[in-house]
């Protein structure tokens, strides 16, 4: 018996194997106008499939979205990560104006998705793991004036550890070249005793000199991520995940190499019945004088709160907003020893409305709300601002472009409609896609429920 679904399923996993892996003989070969299943798909009671619905079908599966990744520090250009046409792994480009063609920076092996620039534009550093082992490394690729690589990537990290950025390194306010990083040994590379033991190495390390770098303490267990350090270089605040429902902040004192638990603060007595709320997304106000972060400890939503770092007090900014707050904005991974102008000024954070994602921002300082105009449609994934300046960069998702990348002038006055620098890469006119719609009923017990509802287009 004919089983539409089974044929459907088949034809989708083949579309992807087609768009994504390019197909040859050893993949999906088609023989007499047909695609084959490849070796390791067993298929029974399949008609076969034409090459051309599959190629009909591929478009509906190939859109390549672009993010938004940094500023090149003197020339202006934008720096991207995309799957350009026809490639299979994300890598970065330069993008130098709205509208403009991308130019290629790396061609690694495998996905490049982060990086952080040099303040003068001389080497960028990304990261990148090997055959999707996740066994990421940090590699170090030299640029010209223009932005243009010069040679080779060269890794600068330890292949017998995972590595992740965590920052440039700053002390007083100046950046010292060098990077902040969170090491964590890998388990083939460990004696099974030592196994059940594993912690996280906090080091520093020079991109220029990577055979200088040095060990500034180990953390107890794994599970540390979020971290923002102190303009004098001496306090790191990290959260500590324990469970789905559970973590906590902790400070890091880099000079004592010490570590205080701040979040949730200890109790005289431990309760076992207590609730045990979530502390994570921590990150020093412009003058570091309170601590932000993101919890539930007050009640059913996740809340943008501050502590107060000298008194311990606690207080909820986001308190009368009925949404989970997603995430705090942050002004970019710059090694840039000035302030960004907009990061100083406005404290950004995305919050789920009704299952989409809005951008929110409040001032620095004061912490009373700033309205925002000129946004365009679509989910907001992120925004940071450009270095001295008050231009917000912002990763878009949206009905008719799974990735678009906008800016939007935070100075301007009036402020105006933001400006598309790029566009998910797409063979589809996608002009006739509908955005979601929000839907709301009322339950059993009188409450209001919402949902989001996506209708069909016009035409495909």
């Amino acid at each position: 018996m004919f089983n539409l679904r089974l044929f459907a399923f088949l034809a989708a996993a083949l579309v992807i194997s087609v768009s994504n892996a390019q197909p040859n003989a050893a993949t999906n070969p088609i023989v007499d106008g047909f695609v084959k299943p490849n070796a390791n798909l067993y298929a029974q009671g399949i008609p076969p499939i034409p090459a051309q619905l599959v190629a009909d079908l591929a478009k509906y599966g190939d859109f390549r979205g672009v993010s938004f990744v940094g500023w090149h520090p003197s020339n202006g250009a934008m720096l991207v990560r995309q799957r350009a046409a026809g490639a299979s792994t994300t890598q970065l480009h330069w993008l130098p104006a709205p509208g403009g063609g991308l130019q290629t920076v790396t061609e690694h092996a495998d996905p490049v998705t982060t990086a952080t620039i040099e303040r003068q534009g001389k080497y960028l550093v990304y990261t990148a793991s090997a055959g999707g082992s996740e066994a990421f490394q940090l590699f170090r690729q030299d640029l010209d004036k223009a932005g243009a690589p010069v040679g080779k990537a060269v890794q600068i990290t330890n292949e017998r550890e995972r590595h992740a950025r965590l920052g440039w390194y700053r002390t007083n306010g100046r950046s010292t070249g060098e990077m902040l990083i969170a090491s964590v040994p890998l388990d083939r590379f460990l004696p099974a005793a030592e196994r059940d033991n594993i912690g996280m190495t906090l080091r520093l390390l020079d991109p220029l000199n990577p055979g200088t770098s040095r060990a500034l303490m180990q953390l107890p267990q794994t599970g540390w991520s979020g971290s923002t350090l102190s303009k004098d270089g001496n306090t790191l605040y990290m959260s500590k995940y324990l469970s789905a429902n559970e973590s906590e902040i902790w400070a890091i004192d880099l000079a004592k190499k010490s570590l205080t638990r701040v979040l949730p603060a200890p109790a005289p007595a431990p309760n076992p019945s207590a609730n045990k709320p979530s502390y994570r997304s921590p990150r020093l106000s412009a003058n570091d004088r309170h601590l932000l972060f993101i919890s539930d400890r007050t009640g059913e939503f996740r809340e943008l709160m501050r502590l107060n770092l000298a008194s311990g007090a606690i207080e909820s900014l986001t308190g009368g907003l009925p949404h989970d707050v997603e995430g705090i904005g942050a002004g970019g991974d710059s090694d840039d020893e000035d302030l960004p102008n907009g990061e100083g000024e406005a404290l950004l954070f995305r919050l789920n409305v009704n299952g989409q994602t809005e951008l929110r921002a409040m001032d620095a300082r004061s912490f009373k709300p700033l309205a925002i105009a000129g946004l365009p449609t679509g989910n907001v994934a992120s925004g940071s601002f450009k270095p001295r300046s008050k231009l917000l960069a912002l990763n878009v998702n949206g009905a008719q472009s799974p990735g678009d990348v906008w800016t939007l002038d935070m100075g301007a006055r009036p402020q105006t409609a933001a400006t598309l620098w790029a566009k998910a890469g797409s063979s589809m006119d996608t002009s006739g896609f509908r955005s979601q719609e929000v839907i709301r009923w009322k339950s059993f017990d009188g409450l209001e429920i919402s949902g989001l509802i996506s209708r069909a287009s016009q035409s495909f």
